[in-house]
């Protein structure tokens, strides 16, 4: 009688293991998972190429009413850029009852998301973990209205630590008040469903800067850039517009006053919006628009996708003031 060839039972043993393993593995692979990958932003190149890709999937599922599950095991950084466009696309779902999700394996990425209350939206637990001091300076405010609620004063405080100086609140604020305004009035169609500012928050003391944040994702600038021009240059507004790019057009409508609509638009709280520059110290302002970004200190960018609607946003430095952590996070 022939004896078992014992290399030959090992090597069945170890490929029946595979093929649990495998099994496992399949019983477990959620319908509909959407991957993130380690970072989320607009404003860094490579990162908004895939992030915007993950958000059209996103999209697509959504509109064929399939389901979703979001995994943003491998999300590691989350700027605030970024942050804010992903709340946009996920409140405009129209199935957030079925959504479903797996949390960062980073624990500021977790601390961030539930405090966002995105951890809400895909069915996970609040985080419980330590506390996370810049997690702790991240403030974040909806509406489709100019009544900024009580929530608001948090951010009041804040900035009232940040700028000691009286005019200079009033400058930053009043800035903020008029991009939302914007948002209200101009960046979105009349019979548009969805209609919703977002203002995000946050203060970075490693980077010794506060961030600022307001974003819609109604028309975008390009689309709405002045054309009633003529009585301010001599050369025909089409000449100037003609052959630039998206971030040029952001520039142009920095400066000037009246859109496409021929009524006071996108431009109209540009001259608010400008002005924390020339009257806050160190300060910074930046605007995403479609394809373009423009900063004051940085300049012109373009990109290769297209966003949708408008973030406006203020660097301000911290200038070593002391800060006061809320220690909250659901």
């Amino acid at each position: 009688m022939k004896k078992p060839n014992q290399k030959a039972i090992l090597r069945q043993k170890k490929s029946d293991l595979k093929i649990r393993k495998e099994g496992k593995k399949r019983s477990h692979t959620y319908i509909g998972l959407i991957k993130f990958s380690s970072v989320i932003s607009l404003a860094k190149m490579g990162h908004r190429e895939k992030f915007l890709e993950t958000i059209r999937k996103i999209k697509l599922r959504d509109r064929a009413n399939k389901s979703l599950y979001l995994n943003f095991k491998d999300v590691e950084l989350l700027l605030p850029e970024g942050v804010i466009y992903l709340l946009h696309q996920l409140d405009k779902l129209k199935n957030k009852k079925e959504l479903l999700g797996r949390t960062s394996d980073k624990d500021v990425v977790k601390a961030m998301f539930s405090r966002l209350g995105i951890h809400s939206l895909i069915k996970q637990p609040p985080y419980v973990g330590k506390t996370i001091n810049i997690v702790d300076r991240w403030e974040c405010l909806s509406g489709d209205s100019a009544d900024l609620g009580e929530e608001y004063e948090k951010i009041e405080e804040q900035i009232a630590m940040i700028l000691p100086d009286r005019r200079a609140r009033f400058v930053l604020q009043n800035a903020i008040a008029e991009a939302i305004s914007n948002v209200i009035n101009h960046a979105y169609d009349e019979n548009a469903q969805y209609k919703k500012w977002f203002l995000f928050f946050c203060i970075d003391k490693e980077k010794n800067t506060c961030l600022i944040v307001v974003s819609d994702v109604g028309k975008t600038i390009p689309v709405t850039i002045p054309v009633k021009l003529r009585d301010r240059l001599s050369i025909n507004p089409i000449e100037l517009f003609t052959g630039k790019n998206d971030s040029q057009l952001i520039e142009i409508a920095t400066k000037w006053r009246r859109s496409a609509t021929e009524e006071y638009h996108r431009g109209k709280g540009f001259n608010d919006i400008m002005q924390v520059e020339s009257d806050v110290d160190g300060a910074n302002v930046i605007v995403l628009s479609r394809k373009g970004a423009w900063s004051s200190v940085a300049g012109l960018k373009d990109y290769k996708d297209a966003i949708e609607g408008t973030t406006v946003g203020w660097e301000i430095p911290l200038n070593n003031v002391k800060l006061v952590a809320s220690k909250t996070y659901a």
